[in-house]
């Protein structure tokens, strides 16, 4: 992202964050908002297309933390 798009987030992040691309984004830009989430110090990130219903996680989920991601798409 660019230093402008960054200025739009706080310097903070929640420790799971779950981004659902929508019709008009591109999943690199979802994708790049939750490794944003990870490099700010969140615990675990997803990323999901619901077009492809392609899920691109990152780092370590919470110990019994269970999401069903086909749910998720298909809410």
């Amino acid at each position: 992202m660019t230093d402008q798009q960054k200025a739009k987030y706080w310097p903070i992040s929640p420790d799971v964050a779950i981004e659902v691309a929508s019709e008009t984004d591109d999943f690199v830009d979802t994708v790049s908002r939750i490794e944003t989430f990870i490099e700010r110090g969140g615990q675990y990130a997803v990323a999901i297309d619901p077009r492809t219903r392609e899920v691109q996680p990152r780092g370590n989920p919470p110990v019994g933390l269970k999401l069903d991601f086909d749910a998720i798409i298909d809410a």
